[in-house]
């Protein structure tokens, strides 16, 4: 079972990067606040992103994607981001790919009866899909973290 409240702190590590790593393209984005699952981040414009920091990759060598947890439609299944950014382990550095939502739920549906499905998360209560971090990084376009 993983650690919420340290998985808690190095996301928000990785929202606060990515909040600077944005600021100039997107004006005035923050963390949206409590409880909120529909996204991580806004924009002054409205502009929304969902985002997550794949610790698990740096071990497993492959990104994790969460679509349901206790029986109920959770992460890229429910979330209404206009944008997802994936920050994962690439071979032997931390990268971000950023992806259109509706382009990243595309790309899973397209290959859904190739996808490895597995149960994870706290209890193993959330289904998850996984992929190769090398796979994943050669369909979506990535930057090192620096």
């Amino acid at each position: 079972m993983g650690n919420f409240s340290q998985d808690l702190k190095t996301g928000e590590k990785a929202e606060n990067f990515l909040i600077k790593e944005l600021q100039e393209e997107l004006p005035g984005l923050k963390s949206t606040q409590g409880d909120f699952p529909d996204y991580d981040l806004i924009s002054d414009s409205g502009y929304t992103i969902e985002v997550k920091f794949d610790a698990i990759s740096r071990t497993t060598g492959n990104v994790g994607f969460e679509y349901e947890c206790n029986n109920h439609p959770s992460g890229l299944a429910s979330t209404k981001a206009m944008e997802w950014i994936h920050v994962y382990y690439l071979i032997d550095k931390w990268v971000y790919s950023r992806i259109r939502t509706n382009n990243l739920k595309s790309f899973i549906k397209d290959n859904w009866n190739e996808l490895k499905k597995v149960k994870g998360g706290d209890r193993n209560s959330s289904k998850l899909i996984l992929i190769d971090s090398e796979d994943f990084a050669n369909n979506f376009p990535y930057k090192e973290i620096s």
